[in-house]
């Protein structure tokens, strides 16, 4: 009997990011993160998703689509952050 380990290792690597993402979420602080680090890491989740809709790979498309959700919370953390530390009078 053949097991697809791709999902063994989806199983592992998704929760690995997530508390990562809920202390974010709990601290609404995002200095520990490179933005530039934070964007490469979007960029790699955006082409895993192409790859994975091209080669029909719901594993890798699966994967991607959740850490590009986690990567983009954390963006959005990042630029709110730099909006309110650029407004006038604050």
């Amino acid at each position: 009997m053949k097991y697809d380990l791709g999902y063994v290792a989806l199983i592992f690597a998704l929760p690995a990011f997530l508390p990562q993402v809920y202390k974010l979420y709990k601290d609404n602080d995002s200095s520990s993160f490179s933005s530039n680090t934070v964007l490469l890491f979007w960029m790699a989740q955006l082409f895993w998703i192409i790859h994975g809709i091209q080669n029909n790979d719901n594993i890798i498309l699966s994967g991607a689509t959740i850490n590009i959700l986690c990567f983009s919370y954390i963006i959005c953390l990042e630029l709110t952050k730099f909006k309110v530390h650029n407004e006038p009078g604050v």
